[in-house]
């Protein structure tokens, strides 16, 4: 069976018969050869599947819908964007030379002028920054400055392309005190010209800050052929601690602006998971509200924290959630201890499955120093050389234990070489 068959078989059958069924269960059989790679495997190594054999699955969908209807139905519509974005997934950056590359675009092009822009807009499948790709491909051209803010929702040509109220546009990392100054740093990712929009911290519902933006690596961009396309966008932003109550993040266009949910990243000590998420921090208390749209920022009081404790307990038991009490109790014990000890917990990591770089190097110069006042780990997975190596010298707790999850929840340092 040649690459594509399957796809042209089932969408004939479908065509002729005008329906198609829908099963509960199945199983779903994949074959792969003694290398470990498929059909489609081998067939992402040739420049045909970007070029002539694209061009011919596409050509032959499109024909056949035609020919049974007079235009291309839906259907077959949303099978070839299906088709196309699993291309520009894959990336096809070092398959294609120059020529081939463009033979490429223009068969997506030409493709897309078969495609709705609803359906462009409507197919869940696609993530902002694809939809906002294929509609510049589409028209061949940048399509911010034909962008519109109405109800919270980013339109384009009268159609809705994503909503303001995403979960996923603006992302918290960290949040700091230094020098009587709060110092958060997250990203913002929106497919949108920087020119188009302005996303600013508003402290107390009053005071506007601007967000300084930085570079991300290149984890945080995407590609089309061999060109950038897409690219989250790291902040940061400083802020007085004194008189500052309430942190939200607004987004300004078109003179309308938008509150913003926040979402809190692995280690930013905050938690969309629970209601009423909170941490304390140089004698403050940090909180979020329910729906996620703001920071509160209080003085520390025993009491204070008693009744947020008590807010999170009925929390989770509410959902059932017994273990993570548990959990929770354990950790408050073991904090009592480690402040009893007078000793800093310090947790060094460079990968988890690996050693040998600048945390190990780190951890090192630590144990030469022999400060009493720290109690320095190195975590990495039992199941490497370097574990048994690093126990020679120094303490190590294996990643993924009880014991690492419970020092990570105490720790006062966590070094690490790698981001994580």
């Amino acid at each position: 069976m040649q690459h594509g068959e399957d796809t042209k078989f089932f969408t004939q059958v479908v065509l002729q018969e005008g329906k198609y069924a829908l099963l509960k269960r199945a199983q779903y059989n994949y074959r792969k050869h003694k290398g470990n790679l498929s059909l489609l495997d081998f067939c992402k190594m040739q420049s045909s599947y970007y070029t002539s054999d694209f061009q011919k699955l596409l050509k032959e969908l499109f024909n056949n819908s035609f020919n049974a209807f007079a235009e291309y139905i839906p259907y077959v519509q949303i099978l070839a964007l299906y088709i196309i974005i699993y291309r520009i997934r894959d990336g096809a950056k070092n398959q294609l030379q120059e020529e081939e590359q463009q033979i490429y675009k223009d068969i997506i092009r030409e493709a897309l002028q078969n495609i709705e822009d609803d359906l462009i807009s409507n197919f869940k499948f696609l993530t902002r920054d694809e939809k906002t790709l294929l509609l510049n491909i589409k028209y061949s051209r940048d399509i911010s400055d034909d962008i519109r803010l109405r109800h919270k929702t980013i339109y384009f040509n009268g159609i809705s392309l994503y909503s303001l109220k995403s979960k996923t546009i603006l992302k918290i990392c960290n949040i700091d005190f230094a020098d009587n100054n709060i110092c958060i740093t997250g990203k913002v990712a929106l497919p949108l010209s920087a020119t188009k929009y302005k996303v600013v911290a508003v402290i107390n519902d009053n005071d506007d800050y601007d967000l300084s933006y930085f570079e991300l690596d290149i984890s945080a961009k995407k590609f089309y052929c061999n060109s950038v396309y897409y690219q989250e966008r790291g902040f940061k932003v400083v802020v007085p601690v004194a008189e500052t109550e309430k942190i939200s993040f607004v987004f300004l266009c078109e003179h309308q602006n938008v509150k913003l949910y926040i979402n809190f990243q692995f280690v930013s000590r905050l938690t969309n998971k629970l209601k009423n998420s909170y941490y304390i921090a140089n004698e403050f208390l940090l909180r979020k509200n329910k729906a996620s749209t703001a920071i509160f920022l209080e003085r520390f009081s025993k009491e204070r924290k008693r009744q947020l404790e008590n807010k999170i307990t009925k929390e989770l038991f509410k959902s059932k959630r017994f273990r993570t009490v548990l959990w929770r109790l354990l950790i408050r014990f073991a904090n009592f201890i480690h402040r009893l000890s007078n000793k800093e917990i310090w947790l060094f990591i460079d990968y988890f499955s690996l050693a040998n770089d600048n945390a190990e190097a780190l951890f090192q110069y630590v144990l030469a120093q022999n400060n009493n006042k720290i109690k320095p780990y190195f975590v990495i997975s039992k199941n490497t050389e370097d574990y048994n190596r690093i126990k020679q010298y120094g303490k190590v707790i294996s990643y993924d234990t009880k014991l690492y999850r419970l020092l990570f929840a105490v720790s006062d340092k966590i070094i690490t070489s790698q981001t994580f």
